[in-house]
């Protein structure tokens, strides 16, 4: 009998033991089952910012790309500019050159007439040929001149 008292009191142990694993394991799953809606929770705003960050980026990646489109564009410009400045001063010096020369010409064929008197036709012709040339020169010259402090105030502005 007193085995039996002993089964009873250790079978009453054994079914508290397993009433308190039982407690245990509920108070676990309900802690794990919290752990992991809060890792879900956690994974989702991960992922939202992941892709928001993303979305981000590639605004970013897409602005400087047209930047750099750009820029080149701007730097192919501005070469292109600076082709015509020199093409046009190139101009410039060649025009100023011949008038310098022209007006030299036509000062000694003006002496030329004035020395051989003022009745020689040719000569005079070839005076007013030249002093037609020389304003025709000076006027290209000042067209060009003109074209070029446009292309340059183009330039500065454009840079500014």
């Amino acid at each position: 009998m007193a085995n039996v008292i002993d089964l009873k009191k250790e079978l009453y142990n054994a079914l508290q033991d397993s009433s308190e694993i039982v407690s245990y394991n509920v108070k676990l799953w309900d802690k794990y089952k919290k752990q992991e809606k809060d890792f879900n929770w956690k994974r989702n705003t991960w992922d939202w910012n992941r892709k928001k960050w993303n979305k981000k980026l590639e605004r970013v990646v897409s602005e400087n790309q047209n930047l750099q489109f750009e820029n080149a564009s701007k730097a192919i410009s501005l070469a292109n500019f600076k082709s015509e400045n020199i093409t046009k001063s190139k101009k410039i010096r060649l025009l100023e050159s011949m008038i310098k020369i022209l007006k030299s010409k036509l000062s000694s064929a003006q002496k030329d007439v004035f020395s051989i008197q003022k009745t020689s036709s040719n000569k005079e012709s070839e005076v007013l040929s030249l002093k037609s040339k020389i304003t025709e020169l000076e006027g290209e010259l000042g067209l060009n001149i003109s074209e070029l402090e446009h292309l340059k105030s183009k330039v500065y502005s454009w840079w500014k």
